[in-house]
C-alpha cells in the first residue's frame, strides 16, 4: 500500500513558506500503476503501526487498528445496502471520533461521504439529505431523530448489531475521478448547494499538506471545525494519512479563545487550526513559551491582525473555496509588516494555478485588482444535480493547452503584491463571510419571506467595526403585521444555522429602488443608532454597571440598559464566548457559557455572577468546589499545599503537622468533583486551574510549596506550572510516587495485555484455584483502590475510571520549579527508573528519593517516617538553596 514517502531530491526543493518552489509529489505505489486513495493510506498506517493513537476526545481514544476495524464494519454494512462509487452517504454525528469512523467506512465502501452538522435546524438537514439523494444516513441514537423528514435507510453507529458485522469488503471499482465527499454551502437561490470533490482532489490536498507542514506520526492535530465546514476535511485526512493523531476539542471550548488556548496546550497539540475570528482572538492572549504548538493554521475570513513577536508558533493564513478542495493559497504571517495593509493570503500551493482577470476574462497587469480564477488538481467536479450552475462557475480553461482543463470562478477580487503574494480585496457579488462561514444573503431573504408577516426583504452585510461584519435584514411587512425582531429571529433560527441569522432587523415601508428597478443598497438606512434606542431601565449598582460597560465595549455600544438582551443588541455565539472570558477575568469566577444564553441581559448576568461569587470558588451550582482541609494555618513559613484526589488521601496531613512543627502551615486540597466523580469533560489542566483561586486565597503570592500523591502529584505539577507561567515563584514541588503520564500510559497498557493477564491468572490460580482467581482478577481494580485507604470503600466510592483517564491523557507542559520525586521500588521498576520519567521531562532540577513501602503504604506507618525525614530536610533546604541538581540520585 502506498505511503507518503518522498525522495531526498524532492525534499530539497521544499522551501517553506515559498511553495512555488515545491515540485509535484508522487508517492511510491505498490506496482499497480495507480495512485493511492486517502483511505488506503490510513489503512496502511493501521497495518504498520496498529497501536498508535489515531483519534482522541474527552471520553474516547482510538488506535489506528480500532479505527480501521470499526470503519471496515461500517463499509461492510454499507456495501450490503448497495453503496458504491458516486453514491453519497450522509453522516449526522456530533463532532467526535464518530465522524472519522463513519467517513472512513464510507470511503472504504466506495461511496462519498456527506457531512452534516447535527446542530443545524431539522428542515435544513432534511433538505441536504433529500437533495443529495443519499440512500443511507449514518448517525447515533441521539442524532438520527433529527432527520425526521428523510426516507433514507439509517445506520446507527452505537447499535450493537453493527459490532457483529464480519468485515469483508468486495472490490469497489472506485477510481480517482469518483467522488470522495460532498459538502453543502450557502446558495444564492435560497437553498444550499452541494459541492462535489473527487478522490484525486482530496489526495492532492493531503499530499501537499503533509509535506508543507512536515507532518509526522509524532504530531498531534486539533479538530475544531463543524463537520459541515470544509476545514474539517483538512483537520482529518492529512494527519491520519501521515500516522499522526487527531484530537477533538471539547465542545465547551470551541468558541472561547482562552479555553481553546488552554486546551491546545494541555492536549499537547502541535498543529492546530482555528477559524479567523478565533485565531485573531487567540493572538491577543498570553501563550506559554513551552507550548507544544508549532503551527497555527487559520482561514475562512479576512485576517486583520498580525501575530505579536515571541509567540511559540508560526501563524499561517490560508485561502480557498470549498469548490477547490479547502485551500488554494497559503503563507506564513510575519509579525512585522505594514500596519495599513492586512496580511496576505499567501501564494498558490503546489499543483494549483491562479489567474487574476477582468470582466472579459483577460489577465490584468500585476498589482491591479481582478476576479480570481483557480485551476489545477484541486478544482472539484461541480455542484450536485446543478449542471446549470456548474457550467456557470466551472469554465473551460483558456490559459491551458489541455482540452479538458477547467477553471473555477471564485467571485473573489484579489490583487498581486510586488512580492508575489495575494491580497484579498472583496467580492464581485453579495456573498459574504460571517464568522468564517460563506453566506449568500439571498438565501436568508428567501427564508425570511417564508414568515407570514413578511412581504419582501433584503439582507446585507455591514462592517460594524473592523473585523466585525454583521448581517442586517431590511423587511417590508404585510398590512397590519407587527412582528417583533425576536419573532423573526426565532423564525430564521428554525431554518438556518446560527451564523446566518441577522443581528439587526430594520422595518421599511418599501425597499428603495434604482431607476432600473433593482434594490438601491446605498439608500438602505443604517440600523438604529445606539443613541436612538430605548435602552429601558438603567443599570443599578456597581455590579450591573460593570457588566453593562463590558457588554457595551464588546458590542461597540455606548449605553446598555439593564434589561436589554445581549443577542438583540447584535451579540452572537462567538461574542458570547468573549463576553464570558471578560467576565471570568474581571470577577475571577467560572461563569459557564450557557449563562449568557439563559440570562441574556445585564440584570440576569448580575444575578448569576452574584450567585457564583457567593459559592466561594465560583463553580456552577451543580459542581463541587475545591475541598479544603486547613489542617494548620498558623506559622511564618510558606504554606505547604498537599493535593490528593479523595478524602481519605488527606490522612497523611496529621503526620506532616507533627513532623514539620508549629511554624509550618499545611493545607490539604481536593479538586472539584460531583458526587465523588470527576467531570469527564475536564482534564488535569482544567482541574488545576479551578484549584488555583483557592490556593491564591490562602497565599496570594510566592514562594509556593506544593506536593501531591499519585494523581494529586500531577495536579501539583500542573498548578506549579500555571503559577510559574503567571510569573510566580514555586520554591519547592514534591511528588509522592507519581509517574509521568507517558509512564502511566505504558503501565496501564501493559496491565491490559493478554500476556500480563495470563501471568497474573496463572500465579493466582496456583494459590486459590481457578474460580476464585477469575473472580479476583476480574475485580482487581476495586481491590487495588481499597488497598490505598485505611477505610473500607465500596467499588463506587472512588472514581477509578476517571482517575485513570486524567492520568493517562494529561499533556504535561514542562517547567523549571525545583522538583523532588519520592519513588517506591515498584514505581521505579514500572516507570523504568528512579525519576519515574520526570528526569527526562522536567526542565528544572530533579531530586529522586527512594522510599520504603509501595504506592499505597509509603504514606502510612512505619514507612512514612522516611518520607517525613526527607520532606522536613528539603523544606528547610529551600530556604538556603544548594547548587542545582540535574540528575536523580
Amino acid at each position: 500500500m502506498a505511503e507518503l514517502r518522498y525522495t531526498e531530491s524532492q525534499d530539497s526543493n521544499l522551501e517553506w513558506p515559498g511553495f512555488a518552489a515545491v515540485q509535484p509529489l508522487e508517492p511510491e505505489v505498490d506496482g499497480r500503476g495507480a495512485e493511492p486513495f486517502v483511505h488506503e493510506l490510513v489503512a496502511a498506517r493501521a497495518r504498520s503501526n496498529p497501536r498508535a493513537l489515531a483519534l482522541a476526545s474527552a471520553d474516547v481514544t482510538m488506535t489506528y487498528r480500532e479505527l480501521d476495524r470499526r470503519a471496515a464494519r461500517v463499509a461492510h454494512h454499507l456495501r450490503a445496502l448497495g453503496v458504491g462509487p458516486d453514491v453519497p452517504v450522509a453522516v449526522c454525528v456530533e463532532r467526535s471520533p464518530d465522524l472519522a469512523v463513519a467517513a472512513l467506512g464510507i470511503l472504504k465502501a466506495g461511496g462519498a461521504y456527506l457531512p452534516l452538522d447535527a446542530s443545524f435546524p431539522e428542515e435544513r438537514l432534511a433538505f441536504m439529505v433529500t437533495d443529495s439523494g443519499a440512500p443511507v444516513v449514518i448517525g447515533r441514537r441521539s442524532t438520527i431523530p433529527r432527520l425526521t423528514g428523510s426516507r433514507a435507510t439509517t445506520v446507527v453507529l452505537d447499535d450493537d448489531r453493527l459490532e457483529d458485522e464480519t468485515p469483508h469488503i468486495l472490490p469497489t471499482g472506485v477510481h480517482s475521478r469518483h467522488l470522495a465527499y460532498v459538502i453543502y454551502t450557502s446558495g444564492s437561490t435560497g437553498t444550499p448547494k452541494g459541492v462535489m470533490i473527487e478522490h484525486r482532489n482530496l489526495l492532492h490536498l493531503v499530499r501537499w499538506h503533509v509535506r508543507a507542514f512536515e507532518v509526522t506520526e509524532f504530531d498531534r492535530a486539533s479538530q475544531v471545525a463543524s463537520p459541515a465546514f470544509d476545514a474539517a476535511v483538512w483537520e482529518l485526512w492529512p494527519y491520519l494519512a501521515a500516522g499522526a493523531s487527531v484530537h477533538f476539542a471539547d465542545q465547551s471550548a470551541r468558541s472561547d479563545a482562552a479555553a481553546l488556548r488552554d486546551w491546545l496546550c494541555s492536549a499537547r497539540i502541535t498543529i492546530g487550526f482555528l477559524p479567523t475570528p478565533l485565531a485573531e482572538a487567540a493572538l491577543e492572549l498570553d501563550w506559554p513559551r513551552a507550548a507544544p504548538l508549532r503551527v497555527l493554521l487559520t482561514g475562512g475570513d479576512t485576517l486583520h491582525r498580525r501575530p505579536p513577536p515571541g509567540l511559540p508558533f508560526v501563524l499561517v493564513n490560508n485561502y480557498g473555496p470549498t469548490e477547490a478542495t479547502v485551500l488554494v493559497t497559503s503563507g506564513t504571517v510575519p509579525s512585522d509588516g505594514p500596519s495599513t495593509r492586512p496580511p496576505s493570503i499567501g501564494r498558490p500551493i503546489v499543483d494549483s494555478r491562479i489567474h487574476i482577470v477582468d470582466a472579459d476574462l483577460r489577465e490584468v497587469a500585476a498589482g491591479l485588482p481582478g476576479e480570481l480564477l483557480i485551476g489545477g488538481r484541486g478544482v472539484g467536479r461541480g455542484y450536485l444535480h446543478r449542471p446549470d450552475l456548474t457550467s456557470e462557475r466551472f469554465i473551460p480553461d483558456p490559459f491551458s493547452g489541455e482540452p479538458t482543463a477547467r477553471l473555477y470562478r471564485t467571485g473573489d477580487v484579489v490583487s498581486e503584491r510586488p512580492d508575489g503574494e495575494l491580497e484579498f480585496l472583496g467580492r464581485i457579488d453579495d456573498q459574504v463571510k460571517i464568522r468564517g462561514h460563506r453566506v449568500e444573503p439571498a438565501e436568508i431573504a428567501v427564508a425570511l419571506e417564508r414568515h407570514d408577516a413578511v412581504r419582501s426583504s433584503i439582507v446585507v452585510a455591514r462592517e460594524h467595526r473592523p473585523g466585525d461584519t454583521r448581517l442586517v435584514a431590511y423587511v417590508v411587512l404585510r398590512d397590519g403585521a407587527r412582528p417583533e425582531a425576536a419573532e423573526l429571529r426565532d423564525h430564521l433560527a428554525g431554518l438556518l444555522p446560527d451564523h446566518m441569522v441577522p443581528s439587526d432587523f430594520v422595518h421599511l415601508d418599501e425597499l428603495p429602488l434604482t431607476s432600473n428597478g433593482k434594490v438601491d443598497r446605498s439608500a438602505l438606512p443604517a440600523p438604529l443608532e445606539p443613541a436612538s434606542r430605548e435602552a429601558g431601565r438603567e443599570p443599578s449598582g456597581a455590579l450591573e454597571r460593570d457588566l453593562a460597560a463590558i457588554v457595551g465595549e464588546l458590542l461597540g455600544i455606548e449605553h446598555v440598559g439593564a434589561e436589554e438582551n445581549f443577542f438583540l443588541l447584535g451579540g452572537h455565539s462567538l461574542l458570547a464566548a468573549q463576553l464570558v472570558a471578560r467576565i471570568r477575568e474581571r470577577f475571577r469566577i467560572d461563569l459557564p457559557l450557557i449563562s449568557v444564553f439563559e440570562a441574556g441581559t445585564v440584570a440576569g448576568l448580575a444575578t448569576e455572577v452574584e450567585r457564583l461569587s457567593s459559592d466561594g470558588s465560583g463553580a456552577p451550582a451543580d459542581d463541587r468546589e475545591t475541598l479544603v482541609l486547613a489542617a494548620q494555618t498558623s506559622g511564618s513559613r510558606p504554606v505547604l499545599f498537599f493535593l490528593v484526589t479523595d478524602e481519605t488521601g488527606l490522612f497523611p496531613i496529621r503526620y506532616f503537622i507533627e513532623a514539620l512543627g508549629a511554624d509550618q502551615p499545611v493545607v490539604g486540597l481536593l479538586p472539584p468533583r460531583h458526587r465523588r466523580r470527576f467531570d469527564r469533560h475536564k482534564d488535569v489542566a482544567q482541574l488545576a486551574q479551578e484549584m488555583l483561586p483557592t490556593i491564591l486565597r490562602h497565599q496570594p503570592s510566592g514562594p509556593y510549596h506544593l506536593c501531591g500523591h499519585s494523581l494529586g502529584g500531577l495536579l501539583a505539577y500542573e498548578v506549579a506550572g500555571q503559577l510559574r507561567r503567571g510569573g510566580e515563584e514555586v520554591a519547592w514541588l514534591g511528588m509522592m510516587d507519581t509517574m509521568t503520564p507517558e509512564a502511566s500510559r505504558r503501565v496501564v497498557a501493559d496491565s491490559r495485555r493478554p500476556r500480563a493477564y495470563v501471568q497474573r491468572l496463572t500465579a493466582r490460580t496456583a494459590e486459590v484455584g481457578l474460580r476464585t482467581a477469575l473472580r479476583e482478577i476480574g475485580i482487581r481494580q476495586v481491590q487495588h483502590v481499597k488497598a490505598r485507604f485505611e477505610l473500607r470503600l465500596g467499588p463506587d466510592e472512588y472514581d477509578v475510571e476517571g482517575a485513570t483517564r486524567l492520568t493517562t491523557t494529561y499533556g504535561a507542559l514542562p517547567h523549571d520549579a525545583p522538583l523532588d520525586v519520592f519513588c517506591t521500588a515498584r514505581g521505579t521498576e514500572e516507570a523504568g527508573g528512579p525519576g519515574l520519567g520526570w528526569d527526562a521531562l522536567h526542565r528544572g532540577p530533579v531530586r529522586c528519593h527512594p522510599v520504603p513501602g509501595d504506592h499505597h503504604t509509603h504514606l502510612r506507618e512505619p514507612h512514612i517516617d522516611r518520607v517525613l525525614e526527607i520532606l522536613g530536610r528539603r523544606l528547610q533546604e529551600v530556604h538556603v538553596p544548594e547548587g542545582e541538581v540535574s540528575a536523580c540520585r
